[in-house]
């Protein structure tokens, strides 16, 4: 099955304290190869709808799977639930098969 963008994962986290930074670590398998070697992809990170950065990598190359760990700064968010959503900006080319996101990580906020 292959991704179009728009598609997301996101997880729910409850914090005490307000906070102005998220440290982000986890894997994904890329198995583009399918795709034009090179061809961007790329995910909006959102906290509670809100968009803090993206990522992205050139997809194409089949690699799996691949590590992802970015740090995203923002203006303060208040202590209370926060949804941390990965996003989809891109669509996998026909034919390309996938990219998926491998369950485990980490998301730090400080």
């Amino acid at each position: 099955m292959r991704y179009r963008a728009g598609d997301f994962v996101q997880s729910t986290f409850s914090r005490t304290q307000s906070f102005t930074r998220l440290d982000l670590s986890f894997r994904m398998s890329d198995t583009t190869a399918g795709c034009a070697v090179g061809q961007a992809l790329s995910w909006n990170v959102l906290i509670n709808g809100v968009v803090v950065g993206t990522y992205g990598f050139a997809g194409g190359s089949g690699v799996n799977p691949r590590t992802i760990t970015q740090s995203y700064t923002f203006t303060s968010r208040p202590a209370g639930s926060v949804v941390v959503r990965l996003e989809s900006t891109t669509t996998v080319c026909s034919g390309g098969i996938s990219w998926n996101w491998i369950a485990g990580g980490s998301a730090t906020f400080r």
